[in-house]
């Protein structure tokens, strides 16, 4: 493993006190030597421009807080017309930290841009500091990559303190900036098991996974109804594994919010990977799901559940949730990998877990990342995102895959809709535990995933129901 390179950044700081104006714009100064922009009323118009100087820089940060309305910010060419690197908007009450790379294929970028982006009202911020250079480039550590595989997040902002500079950190406050990120050399050998989670909550997760995995020999696929989707007996043991992480960060999301302890009701608790080792770490566990169509092909697993103080109880197809409401409510209500199997709308699903949330309690939901980091290199190929054509064309209706999988600001926003607060969405990603070892593409992936966190493979949601 390589040891990582010096992480300087070729930053300058950009002269904000003498932009250019056009079509009615106005610039004030204001407090600690910010500069306040104010546009008139027409949508895309009246623009502050400013100079990002000669040299070329692949990157420009502007923080940027916007008072009223709502601003476009994006990079322009030598002309003051062409884009050249993505434009923001940042709306009215919200100070961001906007990060514009450039294409450094295309033309130099050599203004930022600031214009009205409100439709039939004025838009009014201030630029509190602008600054174009070089993205600085890191290779990871063994504990970056021990990181990357538990928190995505969390190793990007312990990269980004390394690599860029205090003095600019301290006044773009916060972490959010770009990186380069260099992709280890493959083959990658993975940290083993007791690396990975060696903490008392963690010994009990992965005690859980293996105790699942043990009874898998008395597990019979043929009784489980043709329609749901299996995975092939290799698999099985990987993906059981992979999911102690899954396991780890909600139970992490949980103590965050203070429930340490406290009434949980899972709903699709297939073979128990959640809900063994919340009842193990003193939680009271009720765990549902269609026991009674899968031919007692779970019974080895809902034993094990039963044994450990889980309460089961089987649902029907025909009156599901009906049944989740009788239940009463809880403290927490989860449902991991569920959403995306529901056709249609998934609505009716949200309100039946929402309501048997007790007030102030916590809705959880995990799901798969539409725009993870194997979608988009899917797409770039021209290949499909969805699941393989072959398997769905065949199926006898109902099926029961991925009916739509969720970017991080629609699952944001479907949290809110049903009513919850305090909502927060984190990147987990479990794809690369099924390895001892990582191919170049999975080192590639690593790399692009600790840059940008959204990137990887899952979705985990937290939500908090109002108290009366």
């Amino acid at each position: 493993m390589s040891s990582r390179q010096p992480g300087t950044a070729a930053l300058r700081r950009v002269s904000i006190d003498s932009p250019a104006v056009h079509d009615g714009a106005a610039v004030f100064a204001a407090e600690n030597g910010h500069v306040r922009v104010v546009t008139p009323t027409a949508r895309w118009h009246h623009a502050a421009g400013f100079r990002l100087g000669h040299e070329a820089p692949s990157v420009v940060l502007a923080l940027v807080s916007c008072r009223v309305g709502e601003v476009g910010v994006a990079v322009l060419a030598e002309d003051g017309s062409k884009p050249v690197a993505s434009e923001t908007m940042v709306r009215a009450g919200v100070t961001q930290l906007v990060t514009a790379l450039v294409d450094r294929a295309g033309e130099p970028g050599r203004w930022l841009m600031i214009r009205n982006a409100a439709a039939a009202t004025a838009s009014e911020c201030d630029v509190l500091a602008i600054f174009a250079g070089d993205v600085p480039s890191l290779e990871l550590t063994d504990a970056d990559v021990a990181r990357a595989l538990r928190n995505p997040a969390a190793a990007k902002e312990h990269c980004v303190r390394q690599a860029w500079p205090e003095d600019v950190m301290a006044e773009l406050a916060g972490t959010d900036l770009p990186l380069e990120v260099v992709p280890p050399r493959a083959p990658l050998r993975l940290p083993p098991a007791d690396t990975l989670w060696h903490g008392a909550t963690e010994s009990v997760v992965l005690q859980s996974a293996e105790d699942i995995i043990g009874l898998l020999h008395s597990f019979d696929p043929l009784a489980v109804d043709p329609h749901v989707a299996l995975l092939s007996d290799e698999s099985m043991p990987l993906y059981l594994r992979m999911n102690v992480v899954r396991v780890v960060r909600l139970v992490e999301s949980l103590r965050r919010r203070g429930v340490e302890t406290g009434t949980v009701l899972e709903v699709g608790a297939w073979f128990g990977s959640f809900a063994l080792s919340l009842a193990r770490l003193g939680y009271e566990v009720v765990a549902c799901d269609r026991y009674e169509s899968y031919g007692g092909a779970f019974a080895g697993h809902t034993a094990l559940m039963e044994n450990s103080g889980v309460q089961i109880v089987s649902t029907r197809r025909e009156d599901e949730l009906e049944q989740i409401a009788s239940l009463g409510q809880f403290d927490v209500v989860l449902a991991g990998a569920v959403i995306e199997h529901v056709p249609h709308t998934p609505r009716f699903l949200l309100e039946a877990l929402y309501g048997a949330v007790r007030p102030g309690g916590l809705l959880l939901l995990d799901t798969p990342n539409v725009a993870r980091y194997w979608n988009r290199r899917a797409l770039e190929l021209g290949q499909t995102i969805f699941q393989p054509l072959d398997e769905q064309y065949v199926c006898e209706p109902p099926w029961e895959g991925h009916h739509r999988e969720y970017t991080a600001a629609e699952f944001e926003w479907m949290l809110h809709r049903v009513g919850c607060e305090d909502v927060g969405v984190e990147f987990v990603d479990y794809n690369m535990l099924q390895f001892s070892e990582l191919s170049a593409e999975h080192c590639e992936c690593l790399a692009r995933i600790v840059e940008d966190p959204s990137q990887a493979d899952t979705l985990l949601a937290t939500g908090r129901k109002p108290a009366r």
